[in-house]
């Protein structure tokens, strides 16, 4: 299972069990037990998310060649569709947007960074392209 995988699996997780947490239907230790569950699924997604952002950070660009798009910017791009797949009738998004904010920190810095580096492409042109 990818790395991509598992962090859609946790978003999935966390948000079916904060609906079954707050089941009233259910009696107290079954809401306790789901209530831990989303405590582990929770540290599950910002694992995810704290792998991505070093992934993210991490990424080197060819200095000799056009940059084009960072793979990176793809792969957010990625993640946003899946994730607003799950979410898109979600009143609760506190962790969702963290997630997003901490991902495009990193990106726009990866991004300014790439443009810093290449030497055949004016530093505009790849800030532009991403």
């Amino acid at each position: 299972v990818s790395t991509q995988s598992t962090g859609y699996y946790a978003l999935f997780m966390y948000l079916r069990l904060i609906k079954a947490s707050h089941d009233h239907r259910s009696g107290q230790y079954i809401r306790k037990f789901y209530g831990g569950c989303v405590v582990r699924a929770k540290k599950n997604f910002d694992q995810f998310i704290a792998s991505q952002v070093t992934q993210i950070k991490e990424t080197r660009v060819n200095k000799s060649k056009s940059c084009g798009i960072l793979r990176p910017v793809h792969k957010f791009d990625q993640f946003v569709q899946e994730a607003e797949n799950l979410f898109h009738n979600e009143e609760r998004r506190v962790e969702l947007e963290k997630g997003y904010k901490a991902l495009l920190d990193a990106l726009f810095q990866a991004v300014d960074r790439a443009a810093k580096e290449q030497q055949k492409i004016p530093y505009e042109v790849v800030m532009f392209e991403n």
